[in-house]
């Protein structure tokens, strides 16, 4: 029997998206989102290992840096793993880090800060790191995945600061015979 397939979009803030089980911590609501509250974590811990695609636009970059106290966007990145199938899809757009700051030092654009530290409209809307591709990368293929694509993801805002989209696949595991 066929089933349609699991995706989640995490951080949807105000953008669900139709076909996606869409997932956010901001306390507004808004239809079609679920927010993370205990009772909604608990139902969907009931799709570990069930998930075919995780779509993180505009997300890692507000969880906690590599390497700070846990948990942090290493945790949050297991904890994807741990949710999607063998074979599932995982989808990350952020700033592009490396861009955005060159185009700083060029530019002295002071929009572009916004694009840095996070527009800090409420509690969550702050960047806690920034990534390039280099380092998305090895954080992605370090969390257990195999970074399949890495490009341009869609420019953002008034000036359309650059962004950089991964796309990485949670491997099947063999099992022992």
């Amino acid at each position: 029997m066929e089933t349609d397939p699991i995706r989640m979009n995490l951080g949807c803030g105000d953008t669900p998206l139709e076909g996606y089980i869409n997932v956010d911590s901001d306390g507004c609501v808004i239809a079609g989102v679920v927010h993370d509250d205990a009772m909604t974590l608990s139902r969907l811990l009931r799709l570990k290992g069930r998930v075919d695609e995780i779509l993180a636009v505009h997300l890692i970059e507000h969880l906690p840096r590599p390497f700070s106290i846990p948990p942090n966007v290493q945790d949050a990145l297991r904890l994807w793993h741990e949710f999607l199938r063998p074979g599932g899809l995982l989808v990350l757009e952020c700033p592009d880090f490396e861009s955005v700051v060159t185009e700083y030092a060029e530019t002295h654009n002071g929009r572009l800060k916004s694009v840095i530290f996070g527009m800090h409209r409420h509690a969550g809307d702050v960047h806690q790191w920034g990534y390039g591709r280099d380092d998305l990368s090895k954080l992605v293929r370090d969390a257990g995945f195999t970074v399949t694509r890495v490009c341009d993801g869609k420019p953002r805002g008034r000036d359309g600061v650059k962004s950089v989209r991964l796309e990485g696949v949670k491997q099947h595991v063999p099992t022992p015979e």
